[in-house]
């Protein structure tokens, strides 16, 4: 499961038996600018506190993915919630 923007950089350097499930980042939602997914596009207090909140949403299509796809692995960061 990967985000959109960061499935663009990932998937020409992985191998094409990797399958990748990108999934909707809400920014939209929740106040971010068009295009963001990630801390390096922060500019203000309001936006890291948003970028948290949003981070925890994406638990609800986190989990069924994990369920019904039942991968070997999976690879996070610091914000899976």
């Amino acid at each position: 499961m990967v985000l959109l923007l960061n499935a663009t950089i990932i998937r020409p350097n992985i191998d094409d038996s990797v399958h990748l499930h990108v999934i909707v980042f809400p920014y939209v939602e929740f106040s971010l600018p068009d295009g963001f997914e990630d801390n390096s596009f922060i500019l203000s207090d309001e936006q890291h506190n948003n970028l948290f909140k949003v981070s925890s949403s994406l638990r609800l299509p986190f989990d069924p993915v994990l369920r019904d796809l039942n991968p070997h692995c999976f690879i996070t960061d610091m914000f899976l919630p």
